[in-house]
């Protein structure tokens, strides 16, 4: 009797646990899905009768939201949305199929790729995604951080920055940022930062003509000086 009793417990204890584990994985699976999608039919409307193209912009919530087709040599392979706030460097991109499902998901500062790619299959599951930051223990939050503190300068300030760009060298093993921030009163001249990508430590820093004029003297960036200076010939990736 005793031994059936046991028996009849386990059963039940491993219903219980099962269904837990379900529930979870359940769970799981939903974090993993991304339900945005693209109205085709909507876009088609709009671009119809829109004299600038294929392309529209919307403001939702004061967030900017621009749509068009997306092509890959010269076929149409889906939409694209960009969305970002007035004069924010934050921007984030979603990809979709042809049919309005999400297919890719990302987002940048200015024009650098920060956090995740996301890839999505045909019903919005995730079946990929790309760590785009393991380069930059010092993160762009920390680099944000450092240019107001140690120069007063805002990155979050677009119309005060020209350029933010990140780049590793595989033959280094070593990433970097480099700033380009308009010095004052001049769209023509800049303050320029190299800073390591996993330290934050500031490795050059000089000043650099922008929107140099058809045929003025090329100037070389803030990494190649430095790339120049250690000998060094790299992947930049």
């Amino acid at each position: 009797m005793m031994k059936k009793i046991l028996i009849i417990v386990t059963l039940l204890y491993s219903m219980v646990i099962c269904s837990a584990q379900n529930k979870n994985n359940q769970q799981v699976d939903n974090k993993m899905m991304n339900y945005r999608t693209f109205n085709v039919e909507e876009y088609r409307k709009i671009t119809q009768r829109n004299e600038y193209g294929k392309r529209y912009i919307i403001r939702d919530s004061g967030m900017i939201v621009q749509k068009e087709e997306d092509f890959s040599n010269g076929n149409l392979i889906g939409f694209r949305e960009d969305c970002h706030y007035p004069d924010s460097p934050y921007n984030t991109v979603f990809l979709y199929y042809k049919n309005g499902r999400i297919k890719k998901s990302w987002t940048t500062f200015y024009y650098c790729v920060i956090g995740n790619i996301t890839e999505y299959d045909s019903i919005g599951r995730v079946v990929n995604q790309r760590d785009e930051d393991v380069f930059y223990k010092f993160d762009i939050e920390a680099l944000i951080k450092k240019m107001k503190k140690e120069y007063n300068v805002d990155l979050l300030d677009r119309k005060s920055i020209y350029e933010v760009s990140r780049f590793f060298i595989k033959s280094m093993n070593q990433s970097f940022y480099e700033v380009y921030a308009y010095r004052p009163k001049t769209l023509t001249q800049a303050d320029t930062y190299l800073i390591d990508g996993m330290t934050g430590e500031t490795l050059l820093k000089s000043k650099r003509g922008v929107r140099l004029e058809y045929g003025s003297p090329y100037e070389e960036t803030m990494l190649d000086e430095y790339l120049h200076k250690k000998g060094v010939k790299g992947n930049i990736k």
